[in-house]
């Protein structure tokens, strides 16, 4: 990621920083910065998931890495996909056997 140098105090010697440009983020002191990414806040990603059908949440699973973020679906559903809309997957008798005779299930 791109950095650049900025040097917060310039009548004191060694405190120059590294700092992530945007929309990356993170400050190195006196050395290059860890920059991190949140690939859902770029709105493309977190639309893709929250239009999806049924809605989804954007979760970034690695700010360090690209492509790293997931579409993921609420619960009571499960599913997840990487860099796209999730097949989400609701069994209804996983969720809900309890209220079924015992042993009735399985």
């Amino acid at each position: 990621a791109s950095q650049t140098c900025m040097d917060p105090d310039v009548t004191r010697a060694g405190t120059w920083e590294c700092v992530c440009v945007a929309p990356a983020s993170g400050v190195g002191v006196r050395q290059a910065a860890e920059c991190e990414t949140d690939e859902c806040d770029d709105m493309g990603n977190a639309h893709a998931c929250a239009e999806a059908q049924p809605p989804q949440k954007c979760v970034d699973v690695d700010k360090g890495a690209a492509g790293s973020w997931t579409c993921e679906c609420f619960a009571p559903a499960s599913g997840s996909a990487v860099g796209a809309a999730a097949v989400c997957v609701l069994d209804e008798c996983e969720a809900d056997c309890a209220t079924c005779e015992k042993n009735a299930c399985g």
